[in-house]
């Protein structure tokens, strides 16, 4: 089971999590929030714990990846953190708004080996991407050759 942390605990984010309760290979045990106090009640009941922030997060939790559920103008700073950190990465889309930094995301997770993924996620979405712990999801080709093809 990977464990995972999502950053975005807001009304899109929850939607996430809950389609994650039906998958088979992933958990989200941890949230980045602004204002925890606004999503305390929900994370106990889902048993996630709160953090005030993406560096926060990937420091204090025990986490194999990251889920974006944030402002797509902050995708690309946090999944090149999260890269860092040694997590995979899953963004909502879109992945990010240039081709370049699609290119920087894609390059930095292919250095470090870990997955770097953009979807709109159902709870079979979840299953497909986060198949196995051997086998930690696919890149999406789509995005990849959007990223890749001349402007």
């Amino acid at each position: 089971m990977l464990a995972a942390g999502i950053v975005g605990v807001g009304w899109w984010g929850q939607n996430l999590v809950n389609a994650s309760g039906a998958a088979k290979n992933i958990e989200i045990i941890a949230g980045a929030v602004r204002n925890p106090d606004k999503v305390a009640e929900y994370a106990d009941e889902k048993g996630m714990t709160l953090h005030t922030g993406l560096e926060a997060m990937l420091n204090e939790a025990d986490l194999d990846a990251v889920v974006l559920a944030t402002p797509h103008s902050l995708h690309v700073e946090q999944m090149l953190l999260a890269i860092e950190a040694g997590k995979h990465v899953l963004s909502e889309k879109p992945f990010t708004m240039s081709k370049a930094d699609a290119e920087r995301v894609l390059d930095a997770a292919d250095a470090a080996l870990l997955e770097a993924n953009a979807a709109a996620l159902s709870a079979s979405e979840l299953n497909t991407l986060f198949g196995s712990e051997d086998d930690v999801g696919t890149t999406m080709q789509e995005e990849e050759e959007v990223a890749k093809t001349p402007e």
